[in-house]
């Protein structure tokens, strides 16, 4: 597997729980000024799983 989504370009986990663990990484970490990814989400196109600075679906209306 290609460590980037051929059609998104964003890095590729093989499963939303690996997906998680760095997503937890992310947030542990301070990055001031900078927009942290808030989620995880499987890919429609490649089937990988993405991280996302996106509020979850229920929220974004």
């Amino acid at each position: 597997m290609s460590a980037r989504c051929p059609v998104t370009g964003k890095a590729r986990y093989r499963s939303e729980s690996r997906a998680d663990e760095v997503l937890g990484s992310i947030w542990a970490t301070p990055h001031p000024g900078r927009r942290l990814e808030r989620r995880a989400y499987q890919c429609p196109y490649c089937g990988s799983w993405h991280l996302t600075s996106k509020p979850p679906l229920e929220e974004a209306s």
